[in-house]
């Protein structure tokens, strides 16, 4: 079934905030984005993405979506639209719902962009968003420098993971 898909201004900008970002949060941003384009293609509510245990009794019609450890999108769903109204961890989703226990969606239409828009283009398939690192791209144009980019981007990577042992290790090197 074909759905309407509206996206909150705010979340918009939250997810283009968190793409960016090498931990759970980007990771949490694009499963968000998957579970958008999953909505809009006409996938079942339930097979779109992993529900929350419980659910949420405080709005009606009300979905939670569980990202990944701790962040959660919360999306309305009205007929044959869907409204998607936040993107956060546990405890700001769990604050939001709290102030916004009585959302009427009538009166935040108009601050709601179809699918399909600036964030998210019109395409026919979504395709996986790729992470893409704009910011880094016009630091080296403007950069002074010359080719202090090029050097650093010529050592290579290190995971998070790599880096939580070596922190835990110094952590507890300390007397």
């Amino acid at each position: 079934m074909k759905r309407n898909i509206y996206i909150h201004t705010r979340v918009e900008k939250e997810l283009e905030r968190l793409k960016y970002q090498e931990n759970t949060s980007g990771f949490a941003a694009e499963k968000a984005h998957q579970i958008i384009c999953s909505l809009a293609g006409g996938e079942t509510l339930i097979n779109a993405g992993r529900l929350s245990r419980k659910g949420d009794a405080r709005i009606q019609n009300c979905l939670k979506y569980d990202l990944s450890k701790g962040h959660r999108l919360v999306c309305v769903k009205e007929k044959n639209n869907i409204y998607v109204l936040f993107i956060g961890n546990h405890d700001s989703c769990h604050t939001w719902l709290d102030k916004h226990r009585c959302i009427n969606i009538k009166n935040i239409l108009e601050q709601m962009l179809p699918f399909g828009g600036r964030s998210f283009p019109a395409r026919a398939v979504c395709a996986p968003h790729p992470i893409t690192h704009r910011a880094s791209e016009i630091e080296r144009m403007n950069d002074p420098w010359g080719g202090a980019y090029e050097e650093a981007e010529a050592l290579p990577t290190i995971s998070q993971k790599d880096l939580r042992i070596v922190f835990q290790g110094i952590v507890n090197a300390v007397p």
